[in-house]
């Protein structure tokens, strides 16, 4: 059978087409290993094999090596296997004159594909979580051969391994599961963040991959990665059983391989499951059908659609899928994504998330003409959420929706000013992860509709397993731009500001503040339990006073019975 298959499939150009499907170069630097077994093989039983089928063999295996040697343009995953074969190859068979140059290669390649696909803050440049974590993998392979033959590489290679499943770690909800991302299939565990925890002697990884059983708490639950352009908001580690967390999941990420039409799409996870999620890649069988397309749109995604059109994936030409005017913020009682995208033809949607700590998500979505833009042309703004399948999406009064989930947690949808919706209605996505049924996932979608600038602001409100709670939203007087809510529940009030630039707000004599974000928690008699603002000049809460003279304060968070 090897005879026929070598006679079948001989080496082609030199080349990287992928119309030589035996020999794409990814396929190749799998099959190395295979045919470096068989070798192994032959040579061990050499007397049952003749010498024409043993020089073949081996030949073949030189060929490959020396065609992936020449192979160029791969990157991200691709790469990483590529240089890992011919590192390996090169190791190996010294026997072969090439095994230097296959050794040179296998490290400057290795330092090209960290240096180019890993971001600085750690996350490999493909959107998916599935292909990050397989790309890393690779380059942890690779990283891991050179180290032990005694190679020495850049010191910042070291820093960004060292980081390289930093990403990987915060992207697993509190079940152990990463949250679906791009072409994932299902999503991935946690055995890969907990072997480079060990690796790396990273307690803070260990503990997130043990569900906090092993290792050491991290500084942080909520953290941001400005380069790469994620946002993740968390639940204190110590607030509760590891798995009763709640988290949310925001990208702002450039454009990277196995990614989809998501900027500025959300995931959620709540006491004990996924909530918020997105339909991502179908399987292997079904892959590039228009089963799978459909789950790429930006329709599948929790985000805004302008228009019923799709987002550009982001490199296209002339097309520009980087956030412009990113903001972070991770406090003690709050914390605040914020950022931009400018990939549809004539508007530019920002989308503000804040985390009042440690109950629920507040959703801004700005859609604003781009400058030169007709102002008066009319849009159609859809707001999509879609709820891990599994459970229906039920309506309830003034345009809140909620899950129906008979297990662990739930979630509502909350509008600020339903009144001013152009619409609102149940949404169904079929999907089906590799080899399962397809289950459907029912979700909402919230229309504005007008010319110039339109507004959402949507509560996510997560609960636990029970009857569901009484939450009331409403908008409170505020100067043009700023959001304004008083969110009000059985044990108390939150008051929120959100505006871009430093204004007064005043709730109350005793609430009240001069800043850019301003946001209070208030207990059953009116009381300030903590405060947080952003650019403060001027705070009162209860008891707690703040007051500078020497320009505002970057940011304040107190608590006035403290």
């Amino acid at each position: 059978f090897m005879m026929t298959f070598l006679e079948q499939c001989p080496r082609p150009p030199e080349t990287v087409s992928a119309k030589y499907d035996h020999w794409a170069t990814l396929s190749i630097a799998g099959r190395t290993g295979h045919w470096v077994q068989i070798l192994r093989i032959i040579v061990k039983d050499r007397e049952n094999f003749s010498d024409e089928f043993f020089l073949n063999v081996l030949y073949s295996l030189w060929e490959q090596y020396d065609y992936l040697y020449h192979g160029g343009g791969e990157a991200g995953n691709w790469l990483a296997a590529v240089s890992g074969s011919v590192l390996s190859g090169g190791m190996t068979y010294q026997e072969f004159t090439d095994y230097k140059n296959w050794l040179d290669f296998g490290k400057t390649q290795f330092v090209n594909n960290v240096m180019r696909d890993v971001h600085a803050d750690g996350k490999e440049f493909e959107n998916s979580d599935k292909y990050v974590a397989f790309a890393y993998g690779l380059l942890l392979g690779n990283y891991r051969a050179l180290k032990e033959n005694g190679v020495e590489l850049p010191r910042e290679v070291h820093r960004r391994m060292n980081l390289g499943q930093d990403w990987s770690a915060w992207m697993l909800q509190p079940n152990g599961r990463s949250f679906m991302i791009g072409d994932s299939a299902g999503g991935v565990g946690s055995g890969m963040v907990m072997g480079i925890g060990k690796t790396f002697d990273r307690p803070d990884l260990v503990y997130i991959a043990t569900q906090g059983k092993e290792g050491g708490r991290p500084s942080a639950a909520s953290r941001d990665f400005p380069i790469s352009g994620w946002y993740v908001m968390r639940s204190d580690w110590e607030d509760g059983p590891f798995d009763q967390a709640r988290q949310l999941v925001m990208t702002a990420a450039p454009y990277g391989p196995h990614g989809h039409q998501d900027q500025l799409s959300v995931s959620c996870y709540a006491y004990g499951r996924p909530l918020l999620s997105i339909p991502s890649r179908l399987g292997d069988v079904v892959y590039a059908t228009p089963e799978h397309w459909e789950t790429i749109y930006t329709r599948s995604k929790n985000t805004v659609v302008v228009d019923g059109k799709p987002q550009p994936m982001g490199n296209e030409p002339g097309v520009k899928r980087r956030c412009d005017e990113m903001e972070w913020f991770g406090g003690k009682y709050l914390d605040l994504a914020d950022a931009a995208h400018p990939m549809y033809e004539d508007v530019v949607h920002r989308r503000r998330v804040l985390f009042l700590k440690s109950d629920y998500w507040i959703v801004i979505d700005d859609l604003t003409p781009k400058s030169g833009a007709d102002l008066q042309k009319p849009h159609t703004y859809d707001q999509h959420f879609h709820f891990k399948d599994g459970t229906d999406a039920i309506a309830m009064k003034n345009g809140v929706v909620r899950s129906n989930y008979k297990r662990d947690g739930n979630l509502m949808l909350i509008p600020l000013e339903p009144e001013k919706l152009a619409g609102s209605e149940k949404t169904s996505t079929p999907v089906n992860y590799d080899g399962a049924e397809a289950p459907t996932m029912h979700g909402w979608k919230y229309t504005l509709k007008g010319a110039g600038p339109q507004r959402f602001v949507t509560v996510l409100y997560p609960y636990p397993k029970g009857k569901t709670p009484r939450v009331s939203v409403k908008a409170l007087d505020a100067p043009d731009g700023v959001t304004a809510i008083e969110l009000t529940t059985q044990s108390g009030r939150d008051v929120i500001y959100v505006g871009d630039a430093i204004h007064s707000y005043n709730y109350s004599k005793s609430v009240n503040a001069r800043a850019r974000v301003f946001a209070a928690r208030l207990d059953k008699r009116g009381k300030p339990i903590k405060v947080s603002g952003l650019d403060v000049e001027e705070l009162k809460a209860g008891t707690y006073i703040y007051s500078s003279k020497d320009g505002p304060a970057k940011s304040i968070e107190a608590n006035p019975q403290e």
